[in-house]
């Protein structure tokens, strides 16, 4: 796997493995607490802060103000009576943030607000700067780096993107094209930035998609205009067929035992195979997959569909969410911490 990072910039090694650990356990308590889904990425940071200050389950404020140049945003934890350890303050420079973010170097704020947000969580700011040696400090802002590279892109998530280019995917998780770069390389995973790009429906995802399909059958979008999506979804919920697209089992009562040739279930008497269900204007007798929404042929409700045989895609994506971020290594949403900052 040498070839798949580049050593010059792999700086996870600054962080010893408690503390690669430490940031795993506490980035779980903040996602934990501040109630973010699987469903809430890619995650904007404002929103973000905007929830912390909302539910005060730590003492936070923020603000907008004119700052340096070169200066996206800042956390520091200002003294105050009465509360302790103060008041954690996160300013983002109004001169140089556009927001809604444009492009990359907009899309940096939202890193690095994340990168702030991992100062604040990571107890960096109990102990002053002017307590600590330079190595101190440095091994700290390369755990802000890491619990923010974490946060916006989990593992789970960006090892499964359709790597369309890397300007496509760090648009989708808001982020600058060096995050996405920096992220895969302390996964060691550079080789996906030349991987060939999968067909995805750029609407829901969908990455199975039949080679003569007009019409994603999860979304029932048109994909004819060569546009991919970046997250890869298999929309595994729906009815298994035999070679001639006639289900295995009756989505409606489960009854098993069908003749040779029949078209119907013998039990409740529904039709055992996807039909579109435009036959009316387009004619359209197309057989669609056990998990197609949307005819692929002519991007109509299918059977199954309008039967409520099955869910609407957008539950069904965020189950698969779930089920990714569930499987990650991190296991972000899973795991009970009781902890504090």
């Amino acid at each position: 796997m040498a070839s798949n990072y580049n050593p010059h910039y792999y700086t996870l090694d600054y962080i010893p493995k408690y503390r690669q650990e430490f940031i795993d356990t506490k980035l779980n308590w903040f996602i934990k607490t501040f109630e973010i889904y699987p469903s809430s990425w890619p995650i904007d940071c404002i929103k973000i802060i905007e929830k912390i200050f909302e539910k005060q389950k730590i003492p936070f404020v923020y603000d907008f103000i004119s700052m340096p140049d070169k200066v996206d945003a800042l956390a520091v934890l200002k003294p105050h009576p009465g509360i302790s350890p103060g008041v954690y303050m996160m300013l983002i420079n109004k001169n140089k943030v556009r927001y809604p973010y444009v492009n990359s170097r907009d899309r940096r704020a939202n890193f690095t607000i994340a990168h702030e947000l991992g100062h604040i969580v990571l107890g960096h700011l109990l102990v002053p700067r002017t307590n600590k040696t330079d190595y101190e400090l440095y091994v700290e802002e390369q755990e802000a780096e890491e619990f923010a590279g974490r946060f916006l892109m989990p593992q789970s998530l960006i090892l499964n993107s359709n790597f369309i280019s890397i300007d496509s995917v760090a648009e989708h998780f808001i982020v600058s094209k060096q995050a996405v770069w920096k992220r895969l390389n302390h996964l060691k995973r550079l080789d996906l930035l030349k991987k060939e790009p999968q067909l995805v429906c750029k609407v829901c995802g969908n990455k199975k998609i039949s080679p003569y399909a007009e019409y994603c059958c999860i979304c029932g979008n048109s994909i004819n205009d060569n546009t991919n999506g970046v997250i890869a979804f298999d929309y595994s919920d729906g009815y298994s067929l035999n070679k001639n697209n006639r289900v295995l089992k009756c989505p409606q009562c489960c009854n098993e035992e069908f003749s040779p040739d029949a078209q119907y279930c013998r039990i409740c008497g529904l039709p055992l195979f996807n039909y579109c269900t435009n036959l009316y204007y387009h004619q359209c007798y197309h057989k669609n997959p056990g998990n197609a929404r949307f005819c692929e042929i002519c991007g109509s409700p299918t059977l199954f569909y309008s039967q409520n045989l099955l869910s609407d895609w957008q539950q069904a994506q965020n189950i698969y969410y779930e089920k990714l971020v569930k499987e990650d290594n991190t296991n972000y949403f899973f795991k009970v911490i009781p902890s504090t900052i």
